[in-house]
């Protein structure tokens, strides 16, 4: 690398994080919506909020007008994988209906679903991880809408109702700043982040995780600093690049025959 510095490689990884008692901002100043799940989470949510003297509505579609939002991204048992992919559609739906209150209203959105509560890492979930668009929903709007508090929650499958109620009742009361919280089967509570890839001696020695023909899946267009980078890549090992973007490849032509 120019410079001398090495490509580093990261990988997501999963770690214990308990609550540090923070409150959702607007939590008691105006109603929860919730939607409903068909399964019977939702009432038990909205009864444990109500006994905490906060108001809470399920509700079939969530009104445009809601500045407090829990969606309940969440299929019953191992759902069949259409039933899972409709939750990110209509998580999707949701989001796009309360976005005008969102970018204009402080109020939050919680997005709440169940691949194995650590967010499909473990790769327990299932049919279920055909739901995890749902955090990544999350994600964008936490992007889209910086007055909003938008976060992510994953509840292992194996807890029961009652459980799940709590653990997002205590998420919104006493939880903390992470975008993404997971609930293990055991209660544990965890946070998502990222560790560097490779052992300490790769490390020491300058560790390449590419090797020659390797294909590289990259998104940003063909233009700026996405084809300036591939270029620069390109010329340090051979390598197939599968873009993704809007733009031409003009800029990339110097790759063809070379690397596709």
């Amino acid at each position: 690398m120019e410079g001398g510095q090495r490509l580093r490689c990261f990988h997501v990884r999963t770690f214990p994080a308990p609550a540090a008692g923070f409150e959702v901002p607007g939590l008691r100043e105006y109603p929860v919506y919730i939607n409903n799940d068909g399964f019977g989470l939702a009432e038990k949510l909205a009864d444990k909020l109500r006994g905490r003297e906060v108001e809470a509505i399920v509700s079939r579609r969530i009104p445009a007008s809601a500045r407090n939002v829990v969606y309940l991204g969440m299929a019953g048992g191992q759902s069949q994988v259409a039933e899972a992919t409709e939750l990110n559609l209509e998580a999707f739906r949701t989001a796009r209906n309360v976005a005008g209150t969102m970018e204009k209203e402080d109020g939050f959105f919680l997005t709440v679903q169940s691949t194995g509560g650590d967010f499909g890492l473990s790769g327990r979930a299932g049919h279920q991880v055909w739901s995890a668009g749902v955090a990544a929903l999350a994600k964008t709007a936490a992007r889209e809408w910086p007055r909003a508090f938008v976060k992510a929650l994953d509840l292992d499958s194996s807890l029961s109702l009652e459980t799940m109620a709590e653990c997002i009742c205590d998420e919104l009361f006493s939880g903390g700043l992470e975008k993404e919280v997971g609930y293990l089967s055991d209660g544990t509570r965890i946070a998502v982040g990222l560790a560097e890839s490779g052992t300490k001696g790769e490390q020491e020695k300058g560790y390449d995780p590419l090797a020659p023909y390797d294909t590289v899946l990259v998104s940003g267009g063909a233009r700026g600093v996405t084809a300036d980078s591939l270029l620069a890549l390109a010329k340090k090992k051979p390598l197939r690049f599968i873009l993704l973007g809007r733009s031409s490849l003009n800029r990339l032509s110097a790759l063809d025959g070379r690397n596709h």
